[in-house]
């Protein structure tokens, strides 16, 4: 198994694409299923392992400049997946006018409205994951699914809240939560 598309990590080679996964290699067994083989490589790719790396220059990027490896893991992702870019954040026009004032308070309410609607849409973020921590949920979304189906499927298994603090998931929550997704339960 390996990656056709171009992808910075230090599990997976920049050039040839090839994935450090023993569960795709010398631990694969016949009673693995597709499944689980997507769960080992999406828990791969949200946690990597750089101690074990499939490419030493990123793993040692990623140990030593952190900042770095993020700025060319999104570089490598908006050139080869097509990530979106983000726009300039300059928020300038360029446009004059002999209005001065008027402009920069017009600007000020701007700058205001969408401060606000910032908020809002934070708290509704919020709201959507019902108490459970953004980034256990964001483990699953990251797999394609929404927000609401991770927390319903969450909730229909009874995962714990635990006060919206990050915890590992078992293996097993792990499987019923995604068997829940994919509509086998």
């Amino acid at each position: 198994m390996r990656f056709i598309t171009k992808i910075w990590h230090p599990n997976v080679s920049s050039q040839t694409g090839a994935i450090c996964l023993d569960t795709l290699g010398n631990a694969w067994s016949p009673v693995l299923t597709l499944k689980s083989a997507l769960i080992s490589l999406q828990s791969l790719l949200s946690s990597p392992e750089p101690k074990d790396p499939q490419d030493a220059e990123v793993a040692s990027m990623l140990l030593t400049r952190p900042e770095e490896f993020q700025h060319v893991a999104r570089e490598w992702a908006q050139k080869y997946a097509g990530a979106p870019v983000p726009a300039p954040g300059s928020g300038k026009t360029g446009g004059g006018g002999s209005g001065g004032d008027d402009e920069a308070s017009l600007q000020n309410k701007k700058k205001l409205e969408d401060k606000e609607r910032k908020r809002a849409e934070d708290r509704r973020r919020r709201e959507a994951y019902h108490g459970y921590n953004p980034a256990m949920i964001d483990r699953f979304t990251s797999m394609g699914f929404q927000v609401e189906q991770v927390v319903s499927a969450f909730e229909y298994i009874g995962i714990d809240k635990a006060d919206g603090e990050e915890y590992e998931l078992e293996e097993e929550y792990i499987g019923d939560v995604t068997a829940r997704l994919f509509g086998e339960m």
